[in-house]
This record gives structure tokens, C-alpha cells and sequence, in this order.
């Protein structure tokens, strides 16, 4: 469905009153216009208003490494991390709940 001039001017005020638009302002136009959120985004690009994409976290990155959880596990168990070789082989999630079940 064709974006009314009307649709057109509230994009662009939107774009003016908060500089750069992002997704959750591209959500409530969405809302506002009866048009989808993918839509408002496109028309958004179409028209060349400033538009801020979200960044994705990088794939195979952790916000906690294997070591980490390892030596948070033995300083909850008052031990040494070295008695606990070998627990880094474990799978990060498996060490997280580990360390969640420990406490």
C-alpha cells in the first residue's frame, strides 16, 4: 500500500525532531501509520532519512570465556583453579550452570 503524503511529512518531522531514527522509533511510526515495522524502515531508507541499523553481537563471541566461569567455579568452592583442570573442556553453558547451581 502506497505511503500518503501525510505518512510521508509524519516520517520526515519524526526523522527532525529525533535526528537519526533507529527500530524502536521505526516500531511506534509503524503503529502510528498502520504500516508494518519493515516497512517504515524501508520507506525510511527510500527516502533518504537518517536511519541507525542495530548492531548484532558477533557470532561465536562470549561474554564470559570458559576460563572465567572455571576460576569464578573454584574461587566459590574456595579451591585452587589448577585442582580444576580439565573443566574448561566443558561446555560454557554447562559451566554456567555450574557455577549458578554453586551459589
Amino acid at each position: 500500500m502506497p505511503y500518503t503524503d501525510k505518512q510521508v511529512a509524519a516520517l520526515q518531522n519524526a526523522a527532525q525532531q529525533f535526528g537519526t531514527l533507529d527500530g524502536e522509533i521505526a516500531g511506534k511510526l509503524a503503529a502510528d501509520l498502520g504500516q508494518t515495522k519493515r516497512s517504515v524502515i524501508a520507506k525510511i531508507k527510500s527516502l533518504d532519512l537518517p536511519y541507525a541499523v542495530a548492531k548484532k553481537p558477533v557470532k561465536g563471541t562470549r561474554a564470559t570465556t570458559k576460563a572465567e566461569y572455571v576460576t569464578a567455579i573454584a574461587k566459590a568452592l574456595d579451591a585452587d583453579a589448577t585442582d580444576l583442570a580439565g573443566l574448561e573442556k566443558a561446555t560454557a553453558l554447562g559451566l554456567s550452570r555450574l557455577l549458578a547451581a554453586i551459589r
